[in-house]
């Protein structure tokens, strides 16, 4: 093979080539405006969508482990029933005999070994008169008495931390209102003066920012979930960086012991790295949706660490996540009741305030049932 045809072999193999990166670069963009399009947000509307219809497969647990097992941890106090102080029959399981020699035990005394509480349930008489959605409507007009009175309670508090779920009710804490829409119109309509005298704790939701408050604070965890869903979708330093910030205050939140002076060196440096961050250069072209998280946080980072100036003020609203899990749980329920799910939001509130202050719960559940309903 001369030099003439070695060239003209290499020309030919070197067009090839840049037809062949010329076809890659067009499905590149393809994909990756695909990937615009259809990027997830973090909303309340796409927290139905399947995993399988992302492009980028996001993680299946967007939480950071804690390291402990699940279930029950050492030294947690299990709740269990008590044993009735007046049962409705008290039965005295004697032997009469002795089951090894079979002499008669009618006259020994006997000493208490053990003793056992039977809840027997009573059986279920088929209900003609009212169907389960009268019995919840009868009463849920009672426990609104109830609902009420937690209502003015939490408005007198001075935190309470927010949530909203894709089921169309907003949580306070424990209490639990149902609402037709995500907007402001269901704060104002719940609170109409507003929270004064409340640090209010939400996940940075436009219209639970917009409430009348004394000041806010972010949720970090759910900014956590946020960054480690950006860290794996775009691969941005950014995210990683913000991500080890918010673990830094989770730390430095769970060590520290009294509020911060103007002087104390770990919260001052955790206010060095974020106004570092804050001023980071980020493109836009390749981090559309990083930048977007960048501008809020420069929008919103005095309510960031202001859990370290009140030490009161948890770093998370997970008061209102925890009571958020009941309510997910029964989602597909409701969606055969529909019209019990006002009533079932008030009794959850009130059924979730009695365990958080460690009462009894169906001995005043009883109670509300005697109250006199509100026409």
């Amino acid at each position: 093979m001369d030099y003439k045809e070695l060239l003209s072999q290499l020309q030919a193999q070197l067009a090839a080539h840049a037809q062949q990166i010329e076809s890659l670069d067009e499905k590149l963009l393809l994909l990756l405006s695909r990937n615009q399009c259809n990027f997830v947000k973090k909303n309340y509307s796409s927290s139905s969508l399947l995993p399988s219809g992302d492009i980028i497969s996001k993680p299946k647990n967007l939480g950071v482990s804690c390291g402990l097992k699940s279930g029950g941890q050492l030294g947690l106090k299990r709740i269990t029933f008590t044993m009735s102080t007046t049962p409705n029959k008290i039965i005295d399981l004697k032997s009469t005999f002795c089951s090894n020699c079979g002499w008669s035990l009618q006259d020994t005394n006997f000493i208490l070994k053990v003793k056992q509480q039977n809840i027997v349930i009573p059986t279920i008489k088929p209900i003609l008169e009212e169907s389960i959605g009268d019995i919840l409507k009868r009463y849920f007009q009672k426990c609104t008495i109830v609902h009420k009175i937690i209502n003015q309670q939490i408005n007198q508090s001075s935190i309470v931390d927010i949530e909203v779920t894709s089921a169309k009710c907003w949580i306070w804490q424990n209490l639990i209102n149902a609402s037709d829409n995500y907007g402001s119109q269901s704060i104002n309509r719940v609170w109409k003066d507003g929270f004064p005298n409340v640090t209010l704790i939400s996940d940075r939701w436009g219209d639970q920012l917009k409430a009348t408050v004394n000041r806010h604070k972010l949720c970090i965890a759910h900014l956590l979930r946020e960054l480690i869903f950006f860290q794996d979708a775009e691969r941005q330093p950014f995210a990683k960086s913000f991500k080890e910030l918010i673990i830094s205050i989770f730390d430095t939140q769970k060590s520290i012991f009294k509020a911060y002076m103007s002087d104390y060196i770990d919260v001052i440096t955790l206010e060095n790295r974020l106004n570092e961050l804050l001023l980071i250069s980020i493109d836009k072209e390749l981090s559309q949706n990083i930048v977007i998280f960048q501008a809020s946080m420069i929008k919103y980072h005095n309510y960031l660490l202001s859990c370290f100036s009140n030490l009161d003020i948890p770093p998370d609203n997970y008061g209102s996540r925890k009571a958020i899990r009941n309510v997910k749980d029964k989602q597909k329920v409701f969606e055969e009741f529909k019209i019990s799910q006002s009533a079932f939001w008030t009794i959850r509130s009130i059924i979730d305030t009695l365990f958080k202050r460690k009462l009894e719960i169906m001995p005043y559940l009883n109670k509300i049932i005697k109250l006199t309903p509100v026409l």
